[in-house]
């Protein structure tokens, strides 16, 4: 079986126009002038039943248009196609084949070995057609077979996307899944249907002559046109059963040309007429979608496979060539359909036999997934599950993962549970699309079933083995990581680099990444730079360059945690590159690297940059990536709200927030929202709301403090409680909590964590009323964080430290004067507007619990129906048709008029109301 080319197969046979003999075609000028003329819209149509001649025309106009000098591309679906990546895949190379340059990047995505989401890999090819500089009109034909809604919805965003060079071709029986109604609108579209396709008599007259070499009498011209109302398949029917005729007046006479009817024409005129070995023939290859002259001879195990082919085409016996060679055919598909059915109904005992002869010799050429079609088709599952697992892994890194997930739905459980190389595909596609407990469950398939397999003696099995059983324990680490396990991740990084016994540079890279990121949230950051450097080399050396920008943002974490902000920067913006290489400028790749540059500019206080960095990638921020790039959009986009004075969108978005968190289970993501919810209400004085959300926790402050096995999730949970004993009468609980974590950071030289916790101290110590402590806290945090530029760690903290700066700006005589220097910055940088306002404090729950001044609209009982089922902000609104922001907008106006400022509060509201049930 050759599965080894198949990575990188295109069919070329799809890429040009079914063949036939130009002699054999009536020219049908006027009308391809026509539609060659008005063919610069999006998207012109041809609509209408099988046998009406749509392939021909569609050939036809673009010799037309061809003429003009510009640039064309052909594609022909199969059902096949209804898997994006294959059909993108197609598309391109279609496009590609007049216009070199189009749709590079998106080739470049469906080759990069993962699965990727569709919104990715829509965006992208859009992105790259926009930039298109030459009229491009691209046919597409049997489109009706398309059902796959991704590529349905690709399709559509492409026709009603502003792309003035590309002009859309379709041929197909429906075309209700086209923007039919909107493009006709816009004046955007041209409709060609059944009674533009439909043969005149003069075209009658001009077919038979190319047909039958003879021109036949007015008045049979006109019999013919009436029986078959000038549809093109009767018409070639009836020209074939008329060859060999002696009474031609009256076969015409009982031929109806009704579609019903069609089959029995063709039993009855054309296929009966046919010598016994060419209906052989054709019986034992109407199974084959297409076929060239070895196919044709293994499935009839014969050698006369090319005479027959030539007989048939000479004959023009419903058979075209798919390429200029004329080495692979298929035939016409009501004769096909024909074809099955009568094989079916008079010899189906053969079907089962041809069907396992075609699997065989297709999966000995490469055609894995013909074969695979051929072998469900022969009812041999197990053949096709042996299949399916041989060729996965080049599917996947083909981006069809659609095609192997519809192939393993085929499958019975068990069966496709015995396939280790299927099993741990579908798991990395569930990873990375944070389907946790789907993957896990196939990687324990997989580990199921290679433990239940003994090497074999062979040295390719065994190495094949060793390979399976390395990505099983990459795979597992990797779920570790995604889930933000991080104890299970370190562990599961030591134990796979200790037993890597397979030079596989994509595993040993993104487990040195994986080990990065448990090192940073156990505190180990020495080193980190060259560290980063020296596995960023591996990714690409080994040409598995979509981790990189994985990497780099891991390793910018790294570094930000380390204190080196402008090292952080470059590894973001060298993250971003690469995404921008690999997906295109507005791409979840794109956007998770953005999230945590978005978050060192707020730092930095440079809030506009942020604010641009979030505007143009926060909604694409959750579609990819790890935890760390949701804490830093959402956090950022919550701080830089409150800065706004748009509280209740703050308070909304780290509510989105938190049901991602529960969602998926993200302990780490969880605490970081809850530190920043208490860290606003705080500020905004609602110190008994704050210990309520830290309450609903249910972590004991005692078991806060840093030890061996303390993460950032634990000293993100302990600032939180730090700052409401300060607020509550506890200040010397929380002074003793942070004085640890400080000596904790300071001795790991963890800059940030130490920056954020000096301030912290600071202000505690202020509020028990030790203002030198406070003052020196201060300093030994300014002292820190100068050199990389931290910012707003000091000014979010609130007053008590903005007052402590400005007390160090006017002059202390115990402060350094790198840190006088240094708060005068950081006062110059914030700015008034910048700052947390005053007379907020002590305001109580008035501030956000207006009292209701109108009903609810039936717009917010929706959302509040949607929500009261676990939709999250972005599934509400792409069930209602509304951006996400407008739901957010919704939610503001529903906690006004109920009088809460919590999502779960309203829902809580809502069902007293009874607007919802339970």
């Amino acid at each position: 079986m050759r599965i080894d080319k198949l990575a990188s197969t295109v069919n070329t046979t799809k890429l040009a126009p079914p063949g036939k003999h130009s002699g054999l075609l009536v020219d049908r000028t006027e009308l391809c002038a026509r539609i060659a003329k008005r063919a610069t819209r999006p998207l012109t149509t041809l609509v209408a039943p099988a046998g009406y001649g749509k392939t021909s025309l569609l050939t036809q106009v673009r010799h037309e248009i061809e003429r003009s000098a510009a640039a064309t591309g052909w594609l022909s679906v199969d059902e096949e196609d209804n898997d994006l990546g294959r059909f993108l895949l197609h598309l391109v190379e279609a496009l590609r084949s007049d216009a070199p340059h189009a749709g590079q990047a998106t080739l470049a995505l469906l080759r990069s070995g993962v699965s990727l989401p569709a919104t990715v890999l829509k965006t992208t090819l859009l992105n790259e057609l926009v930039g298109i500089d030459r009229d491009v009109f691209l046919f597409i034909d049997d489109f009706h077979l398309i059902t796959d809604r991704s590529v349905i919805a690709t399709l559509q965003a492409i026709l009603l996307a502003p792309l003035e060079r590309l002009h859309l071709l379709v041929a197909t029986r429906d075309a209700r899944t086209l923007p039919l109604s909107q493009l006709r609108v816009r004046g955007d579209l041209l409709e060609i249907g059944v009674q533009d396709l439909k043969f005149s008599a003069a075209e009658v007259g001009d077919f038979f002559a190319r047909q039958n070499g003879v021109p036949i009498s007015p008045d049979l011209i006109g019999l013919l046109h009436g029986r078959t109302e000038g549809w093109v398949a009767g018409l070639q029917f009836a020209a074939i059963a008329l060859r060999d005729n002696d009474d031609p007046r009256r076969f015409l006479a009982r031929f109806s040309g009704q579609h019903c009817n069609v089959g029995d024409f063709l039993a009855d005129e054309v296929f009966e007429r046919q010598p016994a070995p060419v209906q052989d023939f054709l019986l034992a290859t109407c199974i084959l979608k297409r076929f060239d002259t070895g196919l044709c001879n293994a499935v009839t195990e014969t050698t006369d496979g090319r005479e027959h082919l030539d007989q048939l085409e000479r004959a023009n016996l419903f058979v075209f060539s798919l390429d200029s060679e004329k080495q692979w055919y298929r035939y016409h598909h009501l004769f096909s359909e024909f074809l099955q059915r009568r094989l079916h109904e008079r010899h189906p005992e053969r079907w089962v036999a041809l069907h396992r002869r075609a699997c065989d010799w297709l999966a000995a050429h490469g055609h894995v997934v013909d074969a695979i079609e051929h072998a469900f088709a022969a009812q041999d599952e197990p053949l096709a599950a042996r299949l399916l697992d041989a060729a996965s892994a080049h599917l996947f890194a083909a981006g069809q993962v659609a095609s192997i997930r519809s192939y393993a739905a085929r499958l019975p459980e068990p069966l496709a549970a015995r396939c280790p190389q299927l099993q741990l595909d579908l798991a990395w596609d569930c990873e990375l699309h944070w389907q946790f407990l789907e993957a896990r469950q196939a990687l324990d398939h997989a580990r199921a079933a290679l433990e239940s397999r003994l090497p074999a003696q062979d040295a390719a099995a065994r190495a094949q083995h060793k390979l399976l059983m390395s990505k099983l324990a990459h795979r597992e680490m990797m779920l570790s990581m995604l889930s933000d396990d991080i104890p299970a991740t370190l562990g599961l990084c030591h134990q796979w680099l200790a037993a890597a016994t397979v030079a596989d540079a994509f595993m040993r890279a993104s487990t040195e990444t994986a080990l990065m990121l448990c090192r940073r949230e156990t505190y180990s950051v020495d080193g980190v730079a060259a560290a980063a450097e020296a596995t960023h080399e591996m990714f690409v050396k080994g040409g598995a360059v979509y981790g990189t920008a994985f990497h780099n943002s891991i390793a910018g974490t790294t570094l930000f945690a380390a204190g080196h902000l402008a090292q952080a920067e470059d590894a973001y913006n060298r993250g971003r590159d690469w995404a921008i290489r690999l997906h295109g400028e507005k791409s979840a790749l794109l956007a998770m690297p953005s999230m945590l540059l978005a978050e060192l500019h707020y730092e930095r206080n440079q809030v506009e940059a942020a604010r641009q960095l979030l505007g143009e990638n926060f909604s694409m921020s959750r579609e990819l990536g790890f935890v760390d790039n949701l804490i830093a959009g959402f956090v950022t986009h919550a701080r830089i709200a409150f800065l706004d004075r748009n509280h209740l969108s703050a308070q909304a978005i780290l509510e989105d927030a938190s049901h991602y968190a529960d969602r998926y289970d993200f302990d780490r993501l969880r605490a970081h929202i809850l530190c920043e919810r208490s860290r606003q209400l705080l500020l905004l004085g609602e110190v008994r709301e704050a210990a309520r959300v830290l309450d609903a926790d249910k972590t004991d402050p005692g078991r806060l403090t840093p030890g061996t096995r303390a993460t950032s999730t634990t000293e993100t949970l302990a600032i939180a409680h730090a700052r409401l004993f300060c607020e509550t009468g506890r200040e010397a609980e929380g002074l003793a909590l942070i004085k640890s974590w400080l000596s904790f950071a300071r001795g790991r030289r963890c800059t940030r964590s130490f920056v954020r916790l000096a301030v912290l101290l600071a202000r505690l110590s202020l509020r028990s009323g030790n203002r030198p402590a406070a003052l020196r806290y201060l300093i030994e945090g300014l002292d820190a964080g100068a050199p990389g530029g931290f910012v707003r760690s000091f000014l979010d903290e609130g007053e008590a430290v903005i007052e402590l700066l400005n007390q160090l700006h006017r002059g202390d005589p115990g402060a350094s004067t790198p840190a006088l220097q240094t708060a005068g910055q950081i006062l110059r940088l914030g700015g008034a507007a910048a700052l947390p306002q005053p007379g907020l404090a002590g305001t109580g729950t008035a501030l956000l619990e207006a009292p209701a001044t109108e009903p609810l609209s039936e717009r917010e009982i929706e959302i509040l129906q949607l929500a009261g089922s676990s939709m999250l902000n972005s599934e509400i609104g792409a069930s209602l048709g509304l951006a996400e922001s407008t739901v957010k907008w919704y939610w503001q106006r529903i906690f006004l008029k109920m009088g809460v400022h919590r999502r779960a509060q309203a829902l809580v509201q809502a069902r007293r109301m009874g607007l919802l049930r339970g």
